[in-house]
């Protein structure tokens, strides 16, 4: 039986969406990204104990969700991509990606017990991964981190 959390875990250490990655400080995304176009108001999750703020890049279809970990820097803990983003995943998912290229390209790490397959797709579980959603058979977003609080 496989162990959707544990391969979650690996595929957010392991995954980008071009060089944006989870775990990666506020000081690389603004090189890579400038700054962003609007920030949320920094707030303490109960669930993790983080203050979090959201970035937002409308005009590139991303949001990065900023957390602040205990040793104080600021790193990326969630990523989200739409139309228009560009960027792809490392083994070349992206925005419009259809439903057989995710299945073909993250078969080993698909959840079967998930559902409903015909808006969504993960790999790993809500605490860790991947989620695709679809729309009309086709990639309309990509999230990777956790889902659940």
């Amino acid at each position: 039986k496989k162990d959707y959390l544990k391969i979650g875990f690996r595929l957010m250490r392991e995954e980008a969406l071009g060089n944006l990655a989870v775990g990666i400080s506020d000081s690389a995304v603004n090189q890579q990204m400038g700054e962003a176009e609007k920030k949320s108001e920094p707030k303490v999750w109960a669930a993790d104990g983080y203050v979090h703020q959201s970035w937002y890049y409308p005009a590139k279809g991303i949001e990065l969700d900023m957390n602040n970990r205990p040793e104080g820097k600021p790193v990326v803990g969630r990523l989200t991509i739409t139309a228009p983003c560009d960027l792809k995943t490392r083994r070349g998912i992206g925005i419009g990606s259809t439903v057989q290229d995710v299945k073909t390209a993250y078969a080993n790490e698909l959840n079967p017990n998930f559902s409903p397959e015909s808006s969504s797709l993960l790999a790993g579980t809500v605490y860790g991964g991947i989620l695709f959603s679809l729309q009309d058979g086709a990639v309309s977003r990509i999230f990777i981190g956790a889902a659940a609080e």
